[in-house]
């Protein structure tokens, strides 16, 4: 049962994991030096689309991560 894909699910999942946990970290420093400006009458803020694409990418990596890790947790069983 261990086929190339069951050797290449857990390392699939770690470095998605990886991608993504330093991508959230690329996007926290990144609000940390730049925030959100927000107008003098706080009607509203303005994010960056970069700190948007960072976000998302880094979230997404991380689900698909535990979605590996879970596939081959039952692929294991």
């Amino acid at each position: 049962m261990h086929t190339q894909s069951h050797r290449l699910l857990p390392w699939s999942s770690a470095g998605l994991a990886a991608l993504g946990v330093g991508l959230l970290i690329t996007w926290a420093v990144s609000m940390y030096n730049y925030g959100v400006y927000v107008d003098e009458h706080a009607l509203g803020g303005d994010i960056r689309p970069i700190e948007i694409i960072l976000f998302l990418s880094g979230v997404g990596a991380v689900i698909a991560a535990m979605v590996l890790f879970v596939i081959w947790q039952r692929r294991s069983a």
